[in-house]
C-alpha cells in the first residue's frame, strides 16, 4: 500500500501515542520522508493531523537533537596536521539537508610535529543521517568543517568546506516538508489549533519563516495572522528570516507609511487596526537624539529608546528588531521630546 509508513505516522500522531522525538526518527530514512512529503499534498490528511493539538505540537516541535559535545584523542601519525590545539563542534543534518546547531565544543587536543590526526566520537543524534565536524585551533573560531555519516570521524587535514557555523536548529524533517506544501501550509494557516502549536514553536516557526509558501499562506489566513502575532517567538522567527521579510513586503497585503517626518512636537501615526510591523526606519537629524516611541506587544503600552544617527531602531524589552506588533491605538508611533526625526520614517506593515 503507498504511502503506508506516512499514513501510519499521522495515526498514531492523532491518537497521541507518537511523540515528537520518535516522528523525527521515523522520517530519517529516504522511503519515509518521501511518503511524508507525498501525504502534505492531501488536505484531508493535513486536516487530520492538525485537528489534533497532540499531534500539531508533535509536528511542530518535531526536530533533531543538538549533538553533544566530541571527546577527541589525539595521534603523531595518520594525517597532516601542523602542531597546534584544536576544537571542534558537532552538526546533525537531517534527511531534508537541514542542519541543528552546533552543539558544546570539544576539549582542545594538542598535536605536535606535522603527521597528526585526530579520531574524534560523539554521542549519535536520534534521526540524523549525517553529521558535520566543524573544526577551528583556537577556541569558539571553527570555521571550516568535514562530512561522516556516522557519529566519529578522524581529521587528518586542516582544510574541508568552509562556511559559518549554524547558530539554529533548522533540523525539523516534519515542518519542512509541511513548510513547503502549498496545500498543507493553507490547511495548516487555517486551523486555529495547528497556528497555535506552530507559532509558540521556535523550530516550527523557523522552517516557516524560510519557506516563501508558507509565508505566503501565513499572509493569505486572518487565522494565522493573528497565531503569529500573539507569538513573540513566531514574531523572532519572521525577524531573523530574509526570506520571511521578502515575502511579506512583496506581497499584496503589505502597506507602507513612507517619509513620515517628525519634529520635537510629538506627532502620532495611527493603525486602525492590530497591526504586524516588519519594517521600520529612520534617518536621524540631531545629534542630541530623538526618542521614538513604539506601541508595545499587544499591551497598548509603549517602549521608548534614544538612537543618534541610526538607520535602524533597536527596540527593547525583547522586542525583534525588525518585526513588531501594535495594537490597534490612535497614536502607534510617535517622537517627541529633544531632536528629531530626519529625512525619513519608513513603516511598512501587514494588519492582522
Amino acid at each position: 500500500m503507498p504511502m503506508i509508513n506516512a499514513i501510519r505516522m499521522i495515526n498514531n500522531l492523532t491518537a497521541g501515542t507518537m511523540t515528537a522525538a520518535q516522528l523525527q526518527t521515523a522520517l530519517a530514512t529516504a522511503e519515509t520522508y518521501g511518503e511524508w512529503q507525498q501525504l502534505m499534498q492531501f488536505r484531508g490528511s493535513v486536516r487530520q493531523l492538525f485537528a489534533s493539538t497532540e499531534a500539531a505540537t508533535a509536528v511542530a516541535n518535531s526536530a533533531l537533537s543538538t549533538p553533544s559535545a566530541a571527546t577527541g584523542t589525539g595521534s603523531a601519525t595518520g594525517g597532516t596536521l601542523a602542531a597546534a590545539t584544536y576544537y571542534v563542534k558537532i552538526v546533525a543534518v537531517d534527511i531534508a539537508g537541514n542542519t541543528t546547531n552546533a552543539g558544546a565544543e570539544s576539549t582542545g587536543v594538542t598535536t605536535t610535529g606535522s603527521t597528526s590526526s585526530i579520531a574524534y566520537t560523539w554521542p549519535a543524534v536520534s534521526g540524523a543521517v549525517s553529521y558535520q565536524i566543524w573544526y577551528g585551533t583556537t577556541s569558539g573560531t571553527e570555521a571550516n568543517y568535514y562530512t561522516s555519516a556516522t557519529n566519529s570521524f578522524t581529521l587528518t587535514a586542516a582544510s574541508g568546506t568552509a562556511g559559518t557555523l549554524p547558530t539554529v536548529n533548522n533540523a525539523s524533517t516534519a515542518m519542512t516538508a509541511v513548510a513547503a506544501s502549498s496545500t498543507a501550509m493553507t490547511a495548516v494557516a487555517a486551523s486555529s489549533t495547528a497556528m497555535t502549536a506552530v507559532a509558540a514553536s521556535s523550530t516550527a516557526m523557523t522552517a516557516v519563516a524560510a519557506s516563501s509558501t508558507a509565508m505566503n499562506a501565513v499572509i493569505a489566513s486572518a487565522t494565522a495572522r493573528s497565531a503569529i502575532y500573539n507569538s513573540d517567538t513566531a514574531l523572532n522567527a519572521i525577524s531573523a528570516s530574509a526570506t520571511a521579510i521578502t515575502t511579506i513586503t512583496g506581497n499584496a497585503a503589505y502597506q507602507t507609511l513612507v517619509n513620515q517626518n517628525s519634529t520635537t512636537t510629538a506627532t502620532a501615526i495611527g493603525f486602525t487596526g492590530n497591526a504586524i510591523i516588519v519594517k521600520l526606519s529612520q534617518s536621524w537629524s540631531n545629534s542630541s537624539g530623538t526618542n521614538m516611541v513604539i506601541g508595545n506587544l499587544r499591551s497598548g503600552t509603549a517602549i521608548s529608546g534614544t538612537e543618534n544617527n541610526s538607520v535602524s531602531y533597536n527596540a527593547t524589552a525583547g522586542v525583534p528588531e525588525n518585526t513588531w506588533v501594535l495594537p490597534a491605538q490612535s497614536t502607534a508611533v510617535q517622537s517627541n521630546t529633544a531632536g528629531s526625526i530626519g529625512s525619513t520614517l519608513n513603516i511598512g506593515y501587514i494588519y492582522v
